[in-house]
């Protein structure tokens, strides 16, 4: 039997299989199915694999293993080569894990840069009804420029280290206090059927685009749900059952989970007992949502470093093992992004802050 080098056993299995579920945990996103964030993660390690490898380390049946090889080679994540000669082909990942980071920050560029298109498209869409007083207007006005702010800072976000970006953070401090608005209990306001139907496109965009993928919110219910909070801000349970289309328990499942994310909060209707739910602010909420994407990960770094320290005090006993340097070198590159991570929930509570002012 031939030395199967993907295989890892004792400690280093018990690390690898510790790596492996803290990606899926901590870095995962919804860009990618568990199953190919598994993948990902496995081709990471070991750099290259053939099929029957990964169905070895994953358990996957062969037809999901090989939907997903193409998959991810589509997007630019692997490569494939044939094993000479053999009729093998082995799948590779092209680059560290910084260089799999930062494809992930293209394509989330790529993806946000559609977003702001759409926007602006519906902004000159409501301009040009500016003038026939709508009902609703306002409402739905605002919570585009609300959107369009956040966008312009999610994409600073993901250009950190880009000086020229950095140099235009006086400029979007400005749109973001004139974006501001008054908090109204909007959820009984009626709307215009012209101001209806841009809501939407709006609502559509955010159930068809990928704009949530990153905060691990999948659900297409959760997200129309979601949508409608951004556009409306206050809202309850009937009003919401009226506008999705959803049932009554698919609402409070949306809602116990926008709750628990801190994305919308209770409270009561005036003068009543009537339950309602709130999005203080658009730009704030979705700010929040990628801090703590970042504080999530950074729950890795203590672990990450303990790891390492087990290997580096054991490595005599340890070094010889299969494995022992797949492992101690992915590490060595997962500190890296710490440090970044660290900035960039500093660079978003700048901004955080002049919201608040």
């Amino acid at each position: 039997m031939s030395f199967q080098k993907h295989i890892f056993k004792g400690k280093i299995l018990e690390y690898e299989n510790l790596i492996v579920n803290a990606y899926l945990e901590y870095f995962g996103t919804s860009q990618f199915h568990p199953k190919s964030s598994k993948i990902i993660c496995y081709f990471l390690i070991h750099r290259k694999l053939t099929q029957k490898q990964l169905q070895e380390l994953t358990g996957y049946s062969v037809g999901t293993i090989s939907s997903y090889l193409s998959l991810l080679e589509n997007k630019g994540f692997l490569k494939k080569r044939m094993i000479p000669g053999t009729h093998t082909m082995q799948y590779f990942i092209p680059g560290s894990l910084i260089q799999y980071i930062n494809i992930l920050r293209e394509n989330t560029l790529k993806e946000n840069a559609k977003a702001k298109d759409f926007f602006k498209s519906i902004k000159m869409k409501l301009n040009e009804l500016l003038m026939q007083n709508l009902k609703g207007f306002d409402l739905i006005h605002s919570s585009v420029n609300e959107i369009l702010n956040f966008l312009e800072i999610r994409e600073r976000f993901y250009h950190l280290y880009n000086i020229e970006f950095l140099q235009e953070n006086k400029n979007i401090k400005k749109k973001i206090q004139s974006y501001k608005i008054q908090e109204k209990n909007q959820y009984s306001v009626p709307i215009d059927n012209k101001i209806l139907q841009i809501e939407s496109k709006i609502i559509n965009f955010f159930q068809d685009s990928g704009i949530f993928s990153e905060f691990k919110i999948e659900k297409t219910s959760v997200i129309k749900i979601l949508g409608y909070f951004i556009t409306r801000r206050v809202l309850n349970n009937k009003l919401l059952q009226k506008l999705t289309g959803l049932s009554a328990g698919s609402i409070s499942q949306g809602l116990n989970l926008l709750l628990s994310m801190k994305l919308i909060e209770k409270e009561k209707e005036n003068k009543s007992s009537r339950q309602l739910y709130k999005m203080k602010s658009v730009v704030l909420t979705l700010l929040n949502l990628l801090i703590e994407t970042r504080k999530k990960r950074l729950q890795w770094e203590p672990i990450a470093i303990q790891i390492l320290k087990e290997l580096d005090d054991h490595m005599i006993e340890l070094c010889d093992l299969n494995g022992y340097y797949e492992i101690y070198t992915l590490l060595l590159h997962v500190l890296r992004l710490f440090p970044m991570y660290k900035k960039q929930i500093e660079f978003i509570e700048t901004y955080k802050n002049e919201i608040d002012k």
